[in-house]
């Protein structure tokens, strides 16, 4: 599926385009460098991009995403540089550009032709970046990584039931978070809040043989500021190498995607299943123990370095 732009050049075509809005089948995405249009169109909660020219003075806020223009440099170089990168075996020329946070200003590096503004907007992002910024807009999941067995997307509400059952049978797992008293108000706020800010957090797992969530995983801030990686997976979805692909999958995302320098895996030291697995993947391992009143624990943490990989 591609997303199309249409380009709103004047107010005649922002007052059609507010009388009859695109809909959400239609798989389309307004692009105006007019402000006013852009104002309108997203206090109307429409998909809009919109294209700040150098030097404006005036703030655009609610759309989509912003591309600056940057007018020393013309349209033929982010050309170039979108074919070099293609040469090289890399994605297209929106791969530089962050979507998977919260979506804002992304400085370019071209002018903008009047002739052809969503041809040039669709080259330059790319058509995986427009479907993502389609999907975030009308809250769909993203798709994370898809492997031979398994989908790894991000989580939506219907999820929640199979969560709970999940989480209910670790009840006595020192290596898993019991989910809260009120699971659906903060599995709401996370799925909703989630994603668009920071772009990453803990994903579904899901069996695309049946269709079954599987399990969790995903990437997580981690206490000195880094970021570790996190997983459970159903008991039932055991012992058929699950826990492995998903992470491989995980470690390949943070790493090109998410371009994480470093991540972490915590395990509990009794934990050799985990502890097993991190290994396996390239993980090096350091221990280190909690002191609190009535006892102490050891806790294993695990290292690895994406930039070498």
């Amino acid at each position: 599926m591609l997303i199309s732009l249409r380009e709103i050049a004047d107010e005649e075509a922002c007052r059609a385009a507010l009388a009859v809005p695109i809909r959400m089948e239609e798989h389309a995405v307004y692009v105006t460098r007019l402000p006013e249009a852009a104002r309108a169109l997203a206090k109307k909660k429409l998909p809009c991009i919109f294209l700040e020219s150098a030097g404006q003075r005036e703030s655009v806020w609610g759309v989509d995403l912003v591309l600056m223009e940057e007018p020393s440099c013309p349209p033929e170089a982010d050309d170039a540089r979108r074919e070099a990168r293609t040469e090289q075996g890399g994605t297209d020329a929106g791969a530089d550009i962050n979507l998977n946070g919260m979506t804002g200003n992304v400085c370019t590096c071209m002018s903008w032709r009047t002739d052809d503004i969503c041809g040039q907007v669709a080259r330059h992002l790319g058509d995986e970046a427009l479907m993502r910024l389609w999907q975030r807009h009308y809250g769909l999941p993203w798709t994370i990584a898809q492997t031979e067995r398994l989908l790894i997307r991000e989580s939506v509400m219907e999820d929640l039931p199979a969560f709970l059952s999940m989480y209910g049978e670790e009840a006595d797992n020192p290596d898993v978070t019991p989910f809260p008293d009120n699971p659906e108000e903060i599995f709401y706020s996370y799925v909703k809040h989630q994603y668009p800010l920071c772009g990453y957090g803990l994903w579904t797992v899901v069996e695309r043989k049946s269709g079954a969530v599987a399990g969790r995983i995903g990437v997580e801030d981690d206490e000195t500021g880094g970021w570790q990686m996190a997983y459970l997976i159903a008991r039932r979805f055991r012992r058929r190498g699950y826990a492995k692909e998903a992470a491989a999958a995980v470690l390949a995302y943070a790493r090109d995607v998410l371009q994480l320098p470093q991540l972490k895996l915590h395990t509990s030291a009794g934990n050799t299943a985990s502890q097993k697995l991190a290994a396996g993947l390239g993980f090096s391992g350091n221990s280190y123990t909690v002191h609190s009143d009535d006892c102490e624990q050891r806790w294993d943490f695990f290292t690895i370095d994406l930039t070498d990989r």
